[in-house]
């Protein structure tokens, strides 16, 4: 089962559905699709994404950072670039 997002949700409990979405499991992944309007939740990938590691909860964080309107991502320019 899912625990909604909160804002003192651990980044180890995104970390382990980003791992869980990249093996395609349905409710990790209808997780982030039903929050890609959650600033919180964007803040928390990019968190992750910017991590010093190629781990497959970092690439998948990229992946979803790609799926976010741009009106949340233009607050991230420099964070973006940095991703590339």
């Amino acid at each position: 089962m899912i625990m909604s997002h909160t804002s003192s949700q651990p980044s180890a409990d995104i970390r382990r559905l980003l791992f869980d979405a990249s093996r395609s499991l349905p409710d990790a992944q209808a997780y982030f699709e039903g929050r890609l309007d959650d600033a919180e939740l964007l803040k928390l990938l990019f968190e992750i994404a910017s991590a010093d590691s190629t781990d497959t909860a970092r690439l998948q964080a990229c992946y979803y950072i790609s799926q976010f309107p741009v009106a949340l991502l233009s607050n991230y320019e420099d964070d973006l670039l940095r991703l590339q």
